[in-house]
């Protein structure tokens, strides 16, 4: 893991507070105490189990497939790639079973 901290260049700069992140391989981490406190930018425990901050808004539910067909013919589906290939995958093992009997 490449785990940096920005401690030499806040401490030039005199702004120690606001770069005082934990940061692997690009992903933000804190501790439980300081993300329930609302101090995730500023949690700089390295004693704690860290904690992945999670990005900001709704998560993502449908597919790139989906995605991309909303972006490009304005369509706007709900998202049953993940049902269809179990659907599938369910159905040719029911056929490979009938087919043995």
């Amino acid at each position: 893991m490449n785990c940096s901290f920005n401690f030499h260049l806040a401490i030039f700069f005199d702004f120690f507070y606001l770069l005082d992140m934990v940061f692997v391989d690009g992903v933000k981490y804190a501790c439980a105490t300081c993300i329930k406190g609302h101090r995730s930018s500023s949690c700089n425990h390295q004693d704690r189990q860290l904690i992945e901050i999670k990005r900001k808004g709704r998560p993502i539910t449908q597919c790139d497939h989906c995605r991309e067909l909303r972006k490009t013919h304005k369509i706007h589906v709900k998202c049953n790639c993940k049902e269809k290939a179990m659907n599938t995958s369910t159905a040719l093992n029911d056929t490979s079973f009938s087919n043995t009997a």
